[in-house]
């Protein structure tokens, strides 16, 4: 039959019609899912913030998170009740005035469980911020690596990218991390767009950068950091330091992270 026919083009117009329907429909369902698992991940996430109200100050109905010094609780004693939820949970990262309010877990046998699992261990899209396993997240272990989604909304540690404005890092220059051995303040010294790309000569490999062996692979760290730097802070860290390095994707180009780096300010050892 003529594709010419006008019976087969009404047929084609129609066929192309439902093709069409069925699309819209699959996108809705699908953006109607993500939302769901979104407010899922979110309540999820509320829940554990309005569980640790009960042994911490509260400002504003959340949780506050005083200084080292103002606490009488050890690390183990704030978080206690979430650890035995979940024993992966290895400390809790906030950002006061922002989004930044998550724990942070780690499984050295698992590195990448978080990715794509909840608190609760359930498939989960959005994660869990997670350390690198092949970091010390001890008192006196060496710098720690956090990875965290950049989901849409600036969900999760989407939030970071408001770091790109240099304003914004001067009302928020400090990350409260609290690991179960220690509660810790870290000044950030650097927030930088990087490449990873296999292959590519400008790439840099930061996840090696849990421990520095010596100064010169510090300064390699410092000097590929400082190339990717979006500003100034005024602020400088040196070998020996205790490193936080936050990590997230960043899409101005492929295989692009933006990491925020910050120094370990004061902290109170658990006895």
């Amino acid at each position: 039959m003529s594709a010419n026919n006008p019976f087969t083009k009404r047929r084609m117009a129609v066929a192309g019609c439902i093709f069409f329907s069925m699309l819209i429909l699959l996108s809705g369902g699908l953006l109607l899912r993500d939302h769901l698992e979104q407010k899922t991940a979110d309540q999820n996430f509320q829940d554990l913030r309005m569980q640790l109200s009960s042994v911490l100050p509260q400002a504003a109905g959340e949780a506050s998170f005083p200084a080292a010094a103002d606490r009488p609780q050890t690390p183990r004693q704030v978080y206690g009740d979430l650890i035995s939820q979940n024993p992966d949970m290895a400390g809790w990262i906030r950002i006061e005035g922002t989004a930044i309010d998550y724990p942070v877990m780690q499984t050295p046998l698992d590195p990448n469980y978080y990715l794509n699992h909840g608190f609760h261990k359930k498939h989960s899209s959005f994660g869990v911020p997670y350390a690198d396993a092949s970091c010390d997240l001890s008192a006196g272990g060496g710098n720690v690596i956090v990875y965290g989604h950049h989901t849409k909304g600036k969900g999760m540690f989407g939030a970071l990218t408001s770091y790109e404005e240099e304003s914004y890092y001067r009302e928020h220059p400090v990350i409260q991390f609290d690991t179960l051995d220690q509660f810790g303040r870290y000044q950030i010294v650097m927030v930088s767009k990087i490449n990873v790309a296999v292959g590519d000569s400008d790439a840099f490999d930061y996840t090696r950068s849990a421990s520095f062996a010596n100064q010169q692979e510090y300064e390699e760290f410092q000097n590929a950091c400082k190339k990717g730097a979006l500003y100034e802070t005024g602020e400088t860290a040196q070998f020996g330091d205790r490193l936080l390095i936050l990590s997230t994707c960043e899409y101005s180009r492929e295989d692009g992270r933006l990491l925020i780096v910050a120094k370990q300010l004061n902290a109170q050892d658990v006895r």
